[in-house]
């Protein structure tokens, strides 16, 4: 509980801008927006290529991830990604109560999950992360496992990804 009331106190309303850069060059950006809507945290994800790297790879995508506010569970997750003329949406609606998820019809879950938007917030500051955590992406669940203690280095779908532990000031 401790977690969540410090995850409360220090990220809600917080909204993170990032200019995105290709051969030295900026290409786009990434808004990232976090706020407490009733019982769930609501996180937002947008991103867009501009300028000279919009003429070459033109792609838009929005994420959009509801979670439960006890627990970090997914409850909602969308992403639409457009990219030059074709529009992909993915809608995914969970009940953890019932271990249902509704993703191109019902399907049984069994285990605490995460989507692959929340997850940044939740290995932000989470401490004592449990091996593997499954993330969720297109009706499937992949695991990630946490390989070291200030810096995150994860495997999933085959690629390893390393990401720091941020610490939070005001």
């Amino acid at each position: 509980m401790f977690f969540f009331l410090i995850f409360n106190l220090l990220l809600k309303g917080e909204i993170l801008n990032y200019k995105l850069y290709w051969l030295g060059m900026e290409a786009g950006f990434l808004n990232l927006s976090f706020e407490m809507e009733g019982e769930a945290y609501k996180i937002e994800m947008k991103s867009q290529t501009t300028g000279i790297a919009k003429k070459f790879y033109s792609m838009e995508s929005f994420a959009l991830s509801y979670v439960r506010a006890s627990d970090f569970q997914t409850i909602f997750y969308k992403k639409n990604i457009k990219e030059k003329k074709k529009t992909t949406e993915e809608i995914t609606i969970f009940f953890p109560e019932e271990n249902l998820y509704y993703f191109k019809g019902f399907n049984r879950f069994d285990f605490f999950s995460t989507d692959t938007l929340s997850i940044l917030y939740f290995l932000r500051i989470k401490k004592d992360v449990k091996d593997p955590l499954k993330v969720y992406e297109k009706g499937k669940f992949y695991e990630v496992f946490i390989k070291e203690e200030n810096d995150f280095i994860f495997s999933f779908k085959g690629k390893s990804y390393v990401t720091k532990r941020f610490k939070i000031t005001r």
